[in-house]
């Protein structure tokens, strides 16, 4: 992500049934990137779902119903990128997981 670039979500997809309920849920409340080849790191926080309201995402259970009559979903989650002053320039990688129950 270069400077002023407003990055872009992580996106994840299912399949299950029509009226299914999935429940969602995170890992982490937080993640931590790290640059490679060095040591220097950034925070992430603050899940948000691309969901109809977006609603914010934690290690707490969140249900949603599969509405498609094909049963394949497919949503986007962010997150807020807590960059430092004088953040050292380069990638950074990190990881975090959704969780999907279908119920």
């Amino acid at each position: 992500m270069l400077v002023g670039d407003k990055g872009q979500p992580a996106r994840f997809a299912g399949f299950g049934s029509r009226n299914q309920t999935v429940i969602i849920s995170l890992n982490t409340l937080t993640g931590t990137l790290q640059r490679q080849g060095g040591t220097e790191t950034m925070r992430f926080d603050t899940f948000i779902i691309g969901s109809t309201p977006q609603v914010q995402l934690s290690t707490a259970p969140l249900s949603f119903r599969i509405a498609t009559t094909t049963g394949q979903f497919a949503f986007s989650v962010g997150s807020t990128l807590r960059v430092a002053a004088r953040q050292r320039p380069g990638i950074y990688s990190g990881t975090f997981a959704i969780v999907l129950q279908y119920q």
